[in-house]
């Protein structure tokens, strides 16, 4: 093949090269679109519910020990919520309690540090949200575009 062949092979090969990439990025980009659920709407529930196995257990159970597991699981799954609600109610005892040390002028004080920086939370969450949107609403756009 001499150099000139050569050359149009290369660039006949690029474009087909080319063209296969934007046909398989854009036939991704739809099948992505359509898996997304529509904002608000909830996933669908699983058929059977399932917990989580513990580490390099999936490896060596069989199917009726994983049920097993599962169940031991969602029992196991009372008994700690409880103790969750139990920890919350002696942390907020105990933030009473440390609040009890304070003056009043004290408490004012930090009454309006949380205000602060619950707005501030607030404004950040709004700021990240917005701008969410802005990129959500720029990317139908780009898309017509091409």
């Amino acid at each position: 093949m001499n150099r000139r062949t050569w050359s149009v092979a290369v660039r006949r090969f690029s474009a087909f090269s080319l063209i296969a990439v934007l046909v398989c990025a854009s036939a991704y980009a739809q099948d992505a679109d359509k898996a997304k659920p529509a904002a608000g709407e909830k996933k669908p529930a699983r058929a059977k519910p399932r917990g989580r196995l513990p580490a390099y257990f999936a490896k060596i159970v069989d199917d009726e020990q994983r049920a097993a597991i599962y169940q031991l699981q969602s029992a196991f799954a009372a008994k700690k919520e409880a103790l969750r609600k139990q920890l919350e109610a002696i942390e907020a005892e105990e933030d009473a309690a440390i609040e009890g040390v304070l003056s009043p002028e004290q408490k004012q004080k930090l009454a309006a540090i949380r205000a602060e920086a619950k707005a501030a939370r607030e404004k950040k969450a709004a700021d990240k949200k917005a701008a969410g949107d802005d990129a959500a609403a720029k990317k139908p756009a780009a898309k017509k575009a091409a």
